[in-house]
């Protein structure tokens, strides 16, 4: 009786004596000192950098044309530092606040049960995030350079398809095949509107300038552009202004004129006999007006040339609906007509002058820098799945020891690698469309109409999102064969 008397005496002691010695044992472990990066709050540093960029260039005039030997940018070249720091301070910024998000859900001071081995391992990614937010900052960088890439060259693509069709000015070109005056070309079956253009040598000071003299009855239904323009009024103005005139923004510039200006003209400069002196009553300032090409700095209603009016130095004709410019100008060749003109297309226009910064393609290194970033994605990828590996030995081997199987010791590293894969396509490519809208500003300064705010490319988009997939897979999959070959039996008995 005394032994059972002192056994349930001491039985208790000792268990509550094991249970304050655990609980004293248990301490939280400090958090792993944050990245150099985060600590220098290098994020936000490029961010308020490249926005002070940004707001110094916009109070400065931002960016625009300076005629000197040709159209130049009038833009210091930091100013071109501002979509590299965004691109850098908003990628940092989003995985820092990824990071922040994974620290919150997985607080110790907030308990959770944990039912499933995605959940556990999700939390232990909130708790060791190092190594994954490498390979997660690697790949938003990539992915948003590659989308990036992208949107610019879909939007220069669009932007040079606009371009070229108010150079050329119509569906069709009809140009006389002789020095000697041609009558008017007949349009035709397809042909809906046609109208004539006629560049009126001139002088304005001591420059030679070149007044573009359209039809206005018939213009309007022959171009398949309107006119860009920026100050004063368009086409309805010119018509019911005498010795009106629309001048360039070149010419605006350069004289100092303004809509309800008065500017002195001399036409046909070059025969003294027909040589006339005008003053031209400026209705408004343009940016381009169809046809671009040949270079006109001025335009006015033909019925305001001073007599005798030279012919058209070409016809813009218009396309019915239905009808195919190519088939069309096909058709008119093989019949002979119009006769004494030649016919030209857009299409044949683009092939012939292929030159100058507006016809460069850029598709090619698209889908260069999309195959790059796409590796360097998985890249970061694999290497997160090599040190998981050389860190997480013993881990794995424990795992196999207590009976997981090895789909389960794989779901660590595979939950990683996923979250690194969507977070970079998830960050990076909303960034990169982004960068890529500021970016094409500057495309405006090069083209005679103005770019459009973005041109999505979906198709790129969506062969960057399966290439970053598809590599990051076969990347994580080699690193993870390791797994398989674990000597549990000597891991276990490394001190």
């Amino acid at each position: 009786m005394p032994d059972r008397d002192n056994a349930a005496r001491l039985i208790p002691l000792v268990r509550a004596g094991r249970k304050a010695t655990l609980l004293v044992d248990r301490r939280l472990l400090p958090p792993p000192r944050p990245p150099l990066w985060r600590r220098a709050h290098l994020d936000a540093v490029a961010l308020v950098v490249g926005l002070g960029i940004l707001v110094g260039n916009f109070a400065s005039g931002g960016l625009k044309p300076v005629p000197v030997q040709g159209p130049a940018l009038a833009l210091t070249f930091y100013v071109l530092l501002a979509p590299l720091l965004l691109w850098l301070g908003t990628a940092l910024l989003a995985v820092r606040g990824l990071l922040a998000l994974l620290a919150r859900w997985s607080r110790p001071d907030r308990p959770r049960p944990l039912t499933t081995w995605p959940g556990t391992m999700l939390r232990w990614l909130g708790r060791r995030p190092s190594r994954t937010a490498v390979a997660l900052t690697l790949g938003v960088l990539a992915v948003a350079f590659a989308a990036q890439t992208a949107t610019f060259a879909a939007t220069y693509r669009t932007a040079a398809h606009r371009d070229t069709q108010a150079s050329f000015g119509a569906d069709l070109r009809f140009t006389p095949a002789t020095e000697v005056t041609q009558p008017p070309p007949d349009e035709g079956p397809g042909v809906r509107a046609m109208t004539p253009i006629r560049a009126v040598p001139a002088r304005a000071g001591s420059d030679r300038k070149t007044i573009m003299a359209v039809d206005l009855a018939s213009y309007r239904s022959a171009a398949v552009t309107a006119p860009q323009i920026t100050g004063g009024g368009g086409l309805d103005t010119l018509a019911h202004r005498a010795n009106g005139v629309l001048v360039s923004q070149e010419i605006a510039q350069d004289f100092g004129v303004a809509p309800g200006d008065t500017t002195p003209v001399t036409v046909f400069p070059d025969d003294l006999d027909l040589s006339q002196k005008i003053d031209l009553h400026v209705v408004g300032v343009y940016r381009a007006f169809p046809p671009t090409d040949p270079l006109s700095e001025m335009v006015m209603s033909v019925s305001e040339v001073p007599a005798p009016v030279p012919p058209p130095d070409f016809y813009l004709a218009g396309v019915a609906p239905g009808f195919s410019p190519g088939a069309v100008a096909d058709r008119m060749r093989q019949e002979g007509r119009p006769a004494g003109h030649t016919v030209s297309t857009l299409t044949e226009r683009v092939r012939q002058q292929q030159r100058g910064l507006t016809a460069l393609n850029l598709d090619g290194l698209s889908r260069i820098e999309t195959v790059s970033s796409g590796a360097v994605a998985a890249l970061g990828v694999g290497l997160l799945g090599a040190f998981l590996i050389l860190e997480r030995r013993r881990e794995f081997a424990v795992l196999r020891t207590v009976g997981a199987a090895t789909g389960r010791a794989l779901t660590g590293p595979v939950v990683e690698g996923a979250v690194a894969v969507a977070g970079s396509l998830l960050i990076g490519i909303p960034l990169g469309l982004g960068v890529g809208v500021l970016s094409i500003r500057v495309l405006g300064q090069f083209f005679a109409l103005p770019p459009p705010l973005v041109t999505v490319p979906f198709g790129a988009l969506a062969l960057l999102a399966g290439l970053v997939v598809t590599l990051s897979a076969l990347a994580l999959g080699l690193a993870l064969r390791r797994i398989g070959r674990i000597e549990v039996t000597a891991l276990l008995r490394e001190p």
